[in-house]
């Protein structure tokens, strides 16, 4: 099966939608080829098909509009129609592609070559907008009121947007304007910056807090792995 086309694994339901045309003009081309560089950078998207389904996919490199990548042998073909979302210069895109060659790889993977055809500024994550999440993460005081520096708490954070976040915390000692660090290593990557505690109120439950911080100059790759989560909460799940 090595180097086998995959033309009749998994067939697209409707091509009539795909975003073309075959031959964009020089400022796209250009704009996509940064596109299909920044998906190499990623090594690895989650890309919705047309079939409905998700797949994985490991980019590898990139040439103009073109994405060499890697994925599961059976949940992919030729002509295949993939859509994701990518967060490029502070800005989330919708990007959409087309197989346009899947030879077998091995018994458990197919080596793809994907034309960029769209990538249009995303709506669905507004910079402005929180988005539900429930994730784990952990806060450390830094200059706190009521909690000696370095000190540790577990939280669930429940919301997060461009400028912050709302967490549930199990200490009701934080406090408006407590600083501290938020740390938390994520599928969609590392955060690790500094927060200031916006406001802090009781819940039902003893000895916890929910608290609404926002982020202090958060590093390039904190603001990544902020953008990457925003989208995979956004992204509609695929029945």
């Amino acid at each position: 099966m090595r180097g086998d086309r995959l033309n009749s694994l998994v067939r697209p339901t409707d091509m009539s939608h795909v975003d073309e045309p075959l031959v964009p003009n020089d400022e796209r081309a250009a704009f996509l080829a940064r596109v299909a560089e920044q998906l190499v950078a990623e090594t690895a998207i989650q890309a919705h098909t047309d079939r409905g389904r998700t797949v994985e996919i490991w980019t590898i490199q990139s040439d103009g509009v073109r994405v060499t990548a890697s994925a599961p042998r059976l949940e992919v073909a030729a002509e295949m129609r993939l859509e994701c979302r990518l967060p490029l210069n502070g800005e989330t895109y919708r990007i959409v592609g087309v197989v346009e060659d899947a030879l077998a790889q091995s018994p458990s993977r197919a080596r793809l070559v994907i034309r960029l055809t769209a990538a249009t500024a995303d709506a669905l994550v507004r910079r402005g907008e929180r988005v539900p999440v429930a994730v784990r993460a952990t806060l450390v005081a830094v200059v706190c009121d009521r909690i000696v520096p370095d000190e540790a708490m577990n939280t669930v954070i429940d919301d997060v947007s461009e400028g912050g976040f709302k967490a549930t915390v199990p200490d009701n000692r934080v406090r408006q304007d407590d600083r501290l660090r938020l740390v938390g290593r994520l599928l969609d990557g590392v955060i690790d910056c500094e927060v200031r505690v916006k406001w802090s109120v009781e819940t039902h439950r003893r000895k916890e807090r929910r608290v609404g911080c926002a982020f202090i100059n958060p590093s390039a790759e904190s603001r990544q792995t902020i953008d990457r989560l925003r989208i995979r909460f956004s992204t509609p799940r695929a029945a």
